[in-house]
């Protein structure tokens, strides 16, 4: 990226052209960055600066720059940067936490970056609780190594395929039939446009489940599909947009919302509790 000036005479005024050059844009992207990086300790440390060169370039992953300075500083490094942008005479701090943030950053020249020390978990840890990893929490390892991870809410009821016995070809029917947080559900002639996110919250009250950007892309509509591989036969529980999923697709599969694990009725889940004493959400519209 090359920045020119040009005046315009006739106008007073001064326009910024930025110019694309394909080599020297490929060069950039494959040609080692030279970094540096002070990490910000806390009042009773000094903070410390470390040079680090990106042998990728510009194509360097942010979380393989996280893991570069670990080793570097031999400290975990927060999840995200900040640099100083002092273009047009302010002085901004930029937060970089993602790919292309970190792209962005070194297309424009940014050398310099501030980097703080990971915080250990708010969430204490249960006394003599087994499966901790890297300084993390595994909510539920107190439960019995020979459980299953799928035992319980997440398995599926007796008797969800509509398979026949002999292997043929699975009858054409007008009625869904599925489990909703453990509950059997039956809906006759559906209409095939009609959405997941909708009917449960218009049709079934679990207005839990709640309508964001209706595009996939906030995930607070996100809700647990368990179902059977129907190439293995194993039990597998994924995540899905039901503001995406038709309510069609899905017939013979179990679907678990936030509600659905727990809630102040009936009690919260290990996770749910642990979200809340550690302080892991902000307006909470989203949080299970």
């Amino acid at each position: 990226l090359e920045r020119h000036h040009l005046d315009s005479a006739q106008r007073g005024v001064t326009h910024t052209v930025l110019l694309f050059s394909p080599l020297r844009s490929m060069a950039l992207w494959a040609s080692p960055i030279a970094l540096k990086v002070t990490l910000a300790r806390d009042a009773s440390a000094e903070e410390e600066t470390r040079r680090v060169v990106l042998q990728n370039g510009a194509s360097t992953k942010f979380e393989e720059l996280r893991s570069i300075l670990g080793e570097r500083f031999g400290r975990r490094v927060a999840s995200r940067l900040i640099y100083v942008d002092g273009d047009d005479g302010r002085r901004d701090t930029i937060v970089v936490s993602s790919d292309a943030e970190l792209r962005e950053a070194l297309a424009i020249g940014v050398s310099h970056f501030t980097a703080s020390v990971a915080q250990a978990p708010l969430v204490e840890r249960r006394p003599g609780a087994s499966g901790t990893q890297d300084d993390w929490e595994i909510i539920g390892a107190s439960r019995s190594s020979n459980s299953s991870p799928n035992e319980g809410l997440l398995a599926l009821p007796a008797a969800q395929s509509r398979a026949p016995a002999d292997g043929g070809d699975i009858p054409w029917s007008s009625m869904l039939r599925f489990w909703v947080d453990g509950e059997e559900v039956t809906v006759e002639n559906p209409s095939p446009s009609a959405k997941l996110l909708s009917w449960l919250r218009d049709e079934h009250g679990k207005t839990g489940v709640h309508v964001g950007c209706g595009e996939g892309g906030c995930g607070i509509c996100t809700v647990a599909m368990a179902r059977k591989n129907p190439t293995t036969g194993k039990l597998e529980t994924v995540p899905i947009n039901s503001c995406l999923r038709r309510l069609c697709a899905v017939d013979g599969c179990h679907i678990i919302t936030s509600s659905g694990i727990g809630c102040k009725r009936d009690g919260f889940h290990e996770v749910q509790s642990a979200i809340a004493e550690g302080n892991g959400s902000q307006c909470g519209f989203c949080t299970p």
